[in-house]
């Protein structure tokens, strides 16, 4: 059996729109083979939900809304279409939700634990999701609050801020601020001394260096001197410098006690220095004496005989 070449375009094309029909509902987690389970629902307000939309439990998707219509009772009424392999829980709720930030909106049944199951056909218990803007507002409104109690406190802080600051502490501030900024002007002028003498700065760093590394060169010689100290030091305290100092003591308090006696002329010495004759007679005689030393510089040969060989000595 042939075909001609448009019977084969139509069943192409046929066939294109089956599987496109198909795929597309597949993706939007219905199916075309098997029916749904009918749900209803009701609402005050649906803000825009339309029908197709997603059912979903858990962010998955069960089913779609099959229809909106007005109720007699003057609510929207929703009818879902749900998958019959989906069972759902008393005392679920079919939840109005937005599902993007573009305000999709979509059903999410909110379902329970228990294990008895709601009757294809019943009616679903059904609640409204804020909008965005309303959860903005239910969030801002606890900030602004929160704002407008600061703003009070601050309006407050400045009125008696203002009060406080009269004409006698501005200026006062005034002042503190000229001085501030002199004491700034002068810290600068100290700024440009110094890089001025910064290359001596820099001689003295440079010194400094120099004498720490000659310390570390002789870290060996002055550990050995330290050394040397803490032995010195080790036999000084093992040597009885207590008994050195008393005899010490002892030596100071008998010279003293002898100076007494001389001062009170007792003993030779002390009759020496304090009587007068013992004093006027060694002063002649050390005036004879040093009269009887000039005439034997002056004439020797009266003291002293001395001959020459081959000549006689002299009268």
């Amino acid at each position: 059996m042939t075909f001609s070449k448009e019977a084969k375009i139509g069943i192409l094309t046929a066939a294109a729109l089956i599987i496109f029909f198909i795929g597309f509902y597949f993706l939007k987690g219905t199916s075309l083979f098997y029916d749904f389970e009918e749900y209803t629902c009701y609402y005050d307000n649906v803000q825009g939900l339309q029908n197709s939309s997603l059912v979903q439990i858990k962010g998955f998707s069960v089913g779609k809304v099959a229809s909106i219509s007005l109720a007699p009772n003057g609510k929207v009424k929703v009818v879902l279409a749900i998958n019959p392999s989906v069972q759902i829980p008393t005392h679920s709720v079919a939840k109005l939700v937005s599902a993007d930030l573009l305000g999709t909106k979509a059903i999410s049944l909110q379902i329970t634990d228990e294990t008895s199951y709601i009757e294809p056909g019943s009616e679903i218990a059904s609640i409204v999701e804020g909008g965005l803007m309303e959860n903005v507002s239910s969030q801002f409104n606890p900030i602004a609050n929160e704002i407008a109690k600061v703003m009070l406190k601050l309006n407050i802080l400045l009125e008696n801020l203002n009060s406080t600051l009269n004409n006698n502490t501005k200026n006062d501030i005034q002042k503190s601020i000229s001085s501030l900024k002199s004491s700034l002007e002068h810290i600068e002028s100290i700024a440009g001394s110094v890089d001025k003498e910064s290359s001596k700065i820099s001689a003295i760093i440079t010194n400094t260096n120099n004498f720490t590394k000659t310390l570390s060169d002789q870290n060996n010689q002055l550990a050995g001197t330290l050394k040397n100290f803490n032995i010195i030091s080790e036999k000084l305290a093992a040597s009885p410098i207590d008994q050195t100092i008393q005899d010490l003591q002892k030596s100071l308090d008998e010279m003293h006690l002898m100076l007494n006696k001389v001062n009170k002329g007792e003993g030779a010495i002390g009759k020496a220095f304090n009587d007068k004759e013992v004093y006027d007679n060694m002063n002649k005689s050390v005036v004879s004496l040093q009269t009887l030393l000039e005439d034997v510089k002056a004439r020797p040969s009266r003291y002293f005989n001395i001959s020459i060989i081959g000549r006689k000595p002299s009268k």
